[in-house]
């Protein structure tokens, strides 16, 4: 069990669930979120239709429909602001509830691209930190078993 660090598509990879970044009303979250819709076909489209809304740092589940993961783990991200409103704690908790909800599930593999690595003005080095420290937290401080691998 562990963090490793990958260069790749998340749609395309052996794992038991995969992060998708989302907004509140489960649409529109970017380049991820649109390359994860295309793998998943439109069935995920119709089902994310009948899932109410989820706030900032929070998390669903959804089946991963024609993805290789069995599940898809919307989580909404925060954008960047000024670093005064509090982005850093909801970025983790973007990790934090996802990986929650992959342990309740029962995943052993959980696939996540680094979270505001896209158009959410979030400053790249800080998101990396965030994911990795969340993830390391989750292994060792919550006893997840969990193997994690961090897309760039």
């Amino acid at each position: 069990m562990g963090v490793d660090f990958i260069i790749g598509d998340v749609t395309t990879l052996q794992a038991d669930a995969v992060v998708n970044v989302i907004n509140y009303e489960l649409k529109d979250g970017g380049l991820v979120n649109y390359a994860i819709h295309r793998a998943a076909g439109p069935e995920l489209k119709e089902y994310s239709g009948t899932i109410n809304a989820c706030p900032v740092g929070g998390a669903k589940l959804t089946p991963g429909f024609n993805l290789p993961a069995s599940y898809i783990i919307h989580t909404v991200a925060p954008l960047w602001r000024d670093g005064n409103e509090q982005e850093e704690k909801w970025l983790a908790a973007c990790y934090l509830r996802s990986l929650e909800l992959a342990a309740k599930y029962h995943c052993r593999k959980v696939a996540i691209p680094v979270i505001c690595n896209g158009g959410s003005d979030f400053p790249f080095g800080k998101a990396l930190q965030i994911a990795y420290d969340t993830c390391q937290y989750c292994l060792t401080e919550k006893n997840m078993t969990l193997d994690i691998l961090l897309s760039l």
